[in-house]
């Protein structure tokens, strides 16, 4: 199993910072997949909620689960795959990923 040292963690922190509060969450489902924001709720309470003809951004009773180290570290070795979200609340970034693989 691949080991992360603390001083890795807070380089790789340092380097990829981004909004603290919430991350997102890699999904998989009929052969589909994306991310969504990482947020901790009662499965039943939504399951009776959906029922009704509510849907997910209308369920109040969620929490944003925030980025903490553990979560970073659990990436970094592969057992999570989350992406974070780089633009910060008051709009302003630490950095900026641009995907140039494209054929143009």
């Amino acid at each position: 199993m691949l080991s992360i040292s603390e001083e890795q963690l807070s380089l790789y922190i340092s380097l990829f910072r981004g909004r603290t509060d919430i991350y997102a969450r890699r999904w998989e489902k009929h052969g589909r997949y994306g991310y969504t924001p990482a947020y901790s709720f009662e499965w039943n309470e939504y399951l009776r909620h959906k029922a009704k003809g509510g849907d997910f951004h209308s369920f109040e009773n969620k929490e944003k689960i925030p980025l903490s180290r553990d979560i970073v570290k659990k990436h970094l070795i592969g057992a999570y795959f989350i992406g974070i979200y780089p633009l910060l609340e008051d709009n302003t970034s630490y950095f900026i990923a641009i995907d140039f693989d494209g054929k143009d």
